[in-house]
C-alpha cells in the first residue's frame, strides 16, 4: 500500500543517516460529530494531510484497540462515515496528522499514558476499499457496507438478511420477502409462522379471535374486545410499549420492550480512552423513556470519539 511505501522510503533514509526528523505530535482534542454522520477535527498548524482510523468492539468485551484504516492522506478536516453501528457494537474513531514530507504523528496515549498501538497493515483481501478490519464482509465486494438487520454481518455474506430465522433461500422458495421480518404484516414473524406456529407467513388470522388480520390490533395474542389504552392502533394484549405510542412497534433487540420504551440511538465520548459510554463529563449515560441524545463532543483525551448503537446502555 501508500503507507507501506512511504514508511520504506522513511527507513532509507535514517538508513543512510539523515538527521532525524521531529515526529509530529497527538491532534488536539477537537475530534466530533459535526452531525450524526459527519467525523470533524480542528485543523492543527504544519499539518499537510490527515490519516483517520477505526475500530470496531462488541459492547460488552473488555476494552482494546482494533482500529483500521479507514481514510488515508487526507487534505481537509472532514470525513462523512455515514454507517451506523451494528447492534451492540462501540466504534471509535483516531485521526492523526502527517507533515510536509509525509512523516505521520502520534496516534496519542490510551489509560495510564501507555500509547495507542498502531493501526492494522489495512489489507483489503475483497478489493472493495473497505480495510478488513472494519469490513463487515472481509471476503466479498460490498464497498456501501449495507447491513440490513444490524448484525455486522453485511448483506453480501448474509444468508438470513431479515433475522428472522428463515434464510434467504427459503424465503425465496416460500414467496415471503427476504427483507421484511412480516411478510404478511400480521404480528409473526416469517420464521415463527413456520417454524413455531406452522401458520402461513403471507395470510391469515393468527389469534384466532375472529378478528382478521387486516383490522385485528392485536394480531399475535386473542384479543377480541381490541382494547389500546395509548390509542397507537397497536391493542394492549401484545403493545410492547402500551404507555406510549408505537404504532411501528420498533424493537430493534427482538425483546419483549419496544425501542420507545428503551434506551435510544446516541453517540458518545470515550473518557481518557475507555470504553465507557460517557458524555461530556465522566459520568455514565443513561437515557430516559423516549429520550434521544445525538450531538456533538470531543474526548478529553484527545484525539478519540466513540459512538454506538444499542437498545441499552449500561
Amino acid at each position: 500500500m501508500l503507507r507501506a511505501a512511504r514508511f520504506g522510503v522513511l527507513v532509507l533514509a535514517l538508513a543512510a543517516g539523515a538527521p532525524a526528523r521531529a515526529v509530529p505530535g497527538e491532534l488536539a482534542p477537537s475530534v466530533r460529530f459535526a452531525d450524526a454522520q459527519t467525523l470533524t477535527w480542528n485543523p492543527e498548524p504544519g499539518a499537510h494531510a490527515y490519516n483517520v482510523y477505526k475500530g470496531i468492539l462488541v459492547a460488552s468485551a473488555d476494552w482494546q484497540y482494533t482500529h483500521d484504516c479507514l481514510a488515508l492522506d487526507l487534505d481537509g478536516t472532514t470525513l462523512p462515515d455515514p454507517l451506523p453501528p451494528a447492534l451492540h457494537r462501540l466504534v471509535y474513531y483516531l485521526v492523526t496528522q502527517e507533515d510536509a514530507q509525509g512523516v505521520e504523528g502520534s496516534l496519542g496515549s490510551g489509560p495510564g499514558g501507555l500509547p495507542r498501538p498502531p493501526a492494522s497493515p489495512c489489507t483489503d483481501v475483497d478489493g472493495d476499499a473497505v480495510s478488513d478490519g472494519i469490513d463487515n464482509c472481509p471476503s466479498w465486494p460490498n464497498a456501501l457496507q449495507q447491513d440490513f438487520d444490524f448484525d455486522a454481518e453485511g448483506d453480501a455474506c448474509d444468508d438470513d438478511d431479515d433475522n428472522d430465522g428463515l434464510t434467504d433461500l427459503v424465503e425465496a422458495t416460500l414467496g415471503t420477502d427476504p427483507f421484511d421480518v412480516d411478510t404478511d404484516d400480521d404480528g409473526l414473524t416469517d420464521g415463527d409462522e413456520v417454524l413455531i406456529w406452522g401458520s402461513d407467513p403471507r395470510v391469515g388470522d393468527s389469534d384466532l379471535d375472529a378478528v382478521p388480520d387486516a383490522t385485528d390490533n392485536c394480531r399475535r395474542v386473542a384479543n377480541p374486545s381490541q382494547e389500546d389504552g395509548d390509542a397507537d392502533a397497536v391493542g394492549d394484549a401484545c403493545d410492547n410499549c402500551p404507555v406510549i405510542p408505537n404504532p411501528g412497534q420498533e424493537n430493534a433487540d427482538r425483546d419483549a420492550i419496544g425501542d420507545v420504551c428503551e434506551h435510544r440511538l446516541a453517540r458518545f465520548v470515550v473518557a481518557s480512552g475507555g470504553g465507557w459510554a460517557a458524555g461530556a463529563s465522566p459520568s455514565i449515560v443513561r437515557l430516559t423513556v423516549g429520550q434521544t441524545a445525538v450531538g456533538p463532543a470531543s474526548s478529553s483525551s484527545g484525539a478519540i470519539l466513540l459512538s454506538g448503537f444499542a437498545p441499552q446502555v449500561p
